[in-house]
């Protein structure tokens, strides 16, 4: 059986916010959407990408830099309407987390499904506790959306 792949990411993506508490930590998840599925997840510790609490949508934006490098911005609009850029989500998290998160999203764009990507890192084991933790903050994640 064959996926099929996403050819190209759209330049901006709706997105949602989740937040939760793992291991006494507050954790944040930042959801991309193409049509109202899980596309892109970026998930860390919510001290790393600071934004209100009230704030629970917003845009991923993608933008292409210099010597083909390619950022990824959020962009919500304040109580005012006002838009509001924080750039380089990248850049903000963690970056063995952003690492991994790239992989789950990865497998996400190609169409695997939710119940199969958080079956899998369910059976990873990380030598490191913080990873274990994002490992449990992304599973979180993925089992919210497959609830939907």
């Amino acid at each position: 059986m064959t996926n099929e792949i996403q050819s190209q990411r759209p330049k901006e993506i709706d997105a949602e916010i989740l937040r939760f508490q793992n291991n006494y930590e507050k954790w944040i998840s930042i959801v991309g959407l193409v049509n109202k599925k899980p596309y892109e997840i970026y998930t860390g510790l919510a001290d790393d990408f600071w934004i209100p609490v009230s704030i629970r949508e917003g845009k991923i934006i993608e933008k292409k830099l210099e010597d083909n490098v390619t950022r990824y911005d959020f962009q919500f609009k304040d109580e005012n309407e006002y838009k509001i850029t924080m750039e380089g989500l990248s850049k903000s998290f963690n970056k063995e987390y952003w690492n991994h998160s790239k992989f789950v999203s990865s497998l996400l764009k190609n169409n695997v499904s939710l119940e199969a990507i958080a079956s899998s890192l369910k059976n990873i084991t990380f030598e490191v506790d913080s990873l274990e933790n994002w490992k449990k903050a992304i599973t979180a994640t993925l089992e919210y959306y497959m609830k939907k």
